[in-house]
This record gives C-alpha cells, structure tokens and sequence, in this order.
C-alpha cells in the first residue's frame, strides 16, 4: 500500500467522522491484506475468554474459592 493510499484511507475515515455533530477526533485506519482462518470453536473460546475479561475489569470486588479437587485451576 502506498502512503497515498494510506492517507486517502484515513481522510475517508476522518471525514465520515467528522461529518457527525461529535467533535473531530483523530481517527486511525487500517487495510487488512491477508487473512488467516480460524475455526467457529477458537473463535468461541476467544470469545469467552473476552466476556470473562469484561466482566473482570468492571467488577469492584472478586471473591475465588477454589476446593481441594480442583487441580486444572491451580
């Protein structure tokens, strides 16, 4: 991608932006060029741990208690 590219990518992005009643904010583009799959469970499970990651950066207070058989956890 060329830096001509590249600008007119992040103007666009800029504009539409811009074009709302929100004050201007510097915005960022990127162009994806190439693309991994990945299979529908990895995706589930990233997603979950996401969810789990939410919830523990909201929460205020986190009580754990883990038994003696939980070995995986430890």
């Amino acid at each position: 991608m060329t830096a001509n590219q590249r600008n007119h990518c992040c103007n666009h992005l800029r504009c539409l932006v811009n074009s709302s009643s929100a004050p201007p904010r510097k915005q960022f583009c990127h162009v994806m060029t190439e693309f991994q799959p990945i299979e529908a469970q990895r995706v589930l499970q990233r997603y979950n741990v996401a969810l789990a990651q939410a919830m523990l950066y909201r929460c205020r207070q986190l009580q754990v208690t883990v038994g003696r058989t939980s070995v995986r956890i430890r």
